[in-house]
């Protein structure tokens, strides 16, 4: 993972020794400071492609289940749920604890290894340097203005705090945790270490922390190596997706992360990867918010219509779109701008094409006019753009008058979600893009019986 300091840390014998006992294997491995990236790992012998980098006991995975006080979040309900926030802050919370515990804790060295700073992650950045950041997805999805947003975590770190972590620590005195200003600094530090350290793990998709796994940095374009469970022997691996020199960095991949992601998550950005990758997030709750004061016989709430766009697979699960340069608006988006602003008669009608769907006689949707939308989609979109440019605009131009590192991170990603918004105003007002808009429709319906 990426360092947030860059001086050797003395606990790294003690980290190693932990390991050798724990039977956390990585023979062929160090830890190094990078210029470039920070403290990772890196190489000390030739490491040929298929070989077993990294190996990691599922016993010594750090979960709310394998926590000393897994009986206590499951009582309280901190534990993997249908949501995602009450699974992150139990993880956090059991961070918290064995943090707290120090060498009672079976993770202990490894604790003291970690980061003592993560001052880098935009939650734990000073108000100044938070509006340097105004118009971006980064901002939208740490505090969301629209109450009904999906969250995604880390997020609303204080009122977390203040809602679930605080009162369950004081009930549960006899844990052990730290009181006043000393508990909320764990809490946030344990915070930025679930953000940047945990992974998403199994068909389960559970959240974890993997000693040493974690260790390795990101650098998109350069991963050298592949995740893989091996459920025999009960073993987390990383394995070399190519020959490894001596001395190189060993090198994960978070996956194809915007700057925004990788600020928000990790507290860095990679602005000179090439080619960029510039995207932008919207939430549904700021297109319905736009919609109702621009249109207004269109329903405030339209929870039923959402639910039926989630039940077919028209809406992303957390209710954020991704607009990816050069493409165009997603075709769900168009489609769920489309069904919100129906007539109550044109909406039941739909649902009942949708229930009689035989493919492929009969579609919910074969041709599609400007009669079947009941707003310009071309122009309510513009206007979108026209409103976060505006704001991001601002943001740069005040920023760039800051020598701060991090205000320098959040110029990266201005510049980057500016470049996304831009580039879908282009195609926007490209003489064929609203006969491609009335075509969105019918693919949208189409894509999900080719699934």
């Amino acid at each position: 993972m990426p360092s947030h300091g860059t001086q050797p840390d003395p606990s790294q014998a003690s980290f190693f020794a932990w390991m050798r006992e724990s039977k956390i294997r990585c023979p062929k491995c160090g830890i190094k400071i990078f210029e470039e990236t920070g403290r990772g790992v890196v190489a000390l012998e030739p490491i040929r492609e298929g070989e077993i980098v990294v190996e990691v006991p599922d016993d010594f995975v750090l979960w709310e289940e394998t926590s000393m006080i897994s009986s206590y979040l499951r009582e309280k309900g901190l534990v993997r749920e249908e949501g995602r926030l009450p699974e992150f802050l139990g993880l956090v919370v059991a961070v918290m604890h064995e943090k707290y515990l120090g060498d009672q804790s079976r993770w202990g060295p490894y604790m003291d290894f970690l980061p003592d700073s993560v001052d880098d992650l935009p939650f734990a950045w000073s108000e100044r340097e938070l509006e340097s950041l105004v118009g971006t997805s980064v901002l939208d999805k740490m505090d969301p203005p629209w109450e009904r947003c999906d969250l995604e975590p880390p997020c609303q770190v204080d009122f977390w705090y203040d809602e679930i972590v605080k009162p369950f620590a004081r009930r549960e005195r006899n844990i052990g945790f730290p009181r006043g200003a000393r508990r909320k600094k764990l809490y946030l530090w344990a915070t930025g270490v679930v953000s940047s350290y945990a992974f998403t793990l199994g068909d389960e998709k559970l959240l974890g922390i993997v000693p040493m796994w974690d260790m390795l940095n990101h650098v998109s374009g350069k991963c050298n190596v592949r995740l893989n469970h091996c459920e025999e022997r009960g073993v987390l691996q990383m394995i070399a997706s190519q020959n490894i020199a001596e001395g190189s960095e060993v090198i994960n991949s978070f996956g194809a992360l915007s700057n925004s992601e990788l600020l928000r998550f990790y507290g860095f950005v990679e602005p000179h990867v090439n080619p960029p990758i510039d995207c932008v997030e919207l939430c549904i709750w700021e297109v319905i918010e736009k919609l109702v004061q621009t249109k207004e016989e269109v329903i405030k709430t339209p929870t039923d219509r959402l639910e039926f766009l989630h039940v077919h697979g028209l809406m992303p699960n957390n209710g954020w779109f991704k607009i990816i340069p050069g493409k165009g608006p997603p075709i769900e988006l168009t489609e769920c701008l489309r069904v919100v602003t129906l007539p109550q008669t044109k909406f039941e009608e739909l649902k009942e094409k949708v229930e009689n769907w035989r493919f492929p006689k009969v579609r919910p949707m074969n041709r599609v006019t400007e009669h079947d939308f009941g707003i310009d989609v071309s122009k309510f979109l513009l206007g979108i753009v026209k409103f976060k440019v505006k704001a991001i605009r601002r943001s740069l131009s005040e920023g760039q008058l800051e020598g701060n590192q991090r205000v320098g991170m959040a110029m990266v990603v201005c510049q980057s979600e500016q470049n996304a918004w831009k580039s879908l105003k282009k195609w926007l007002v490209a003489g064929e893009s609203q006969a491609e808009l009335w075509q969105h429709p019918r693919r949208a319906w189409s894509q999900i019986r080719d699934r």
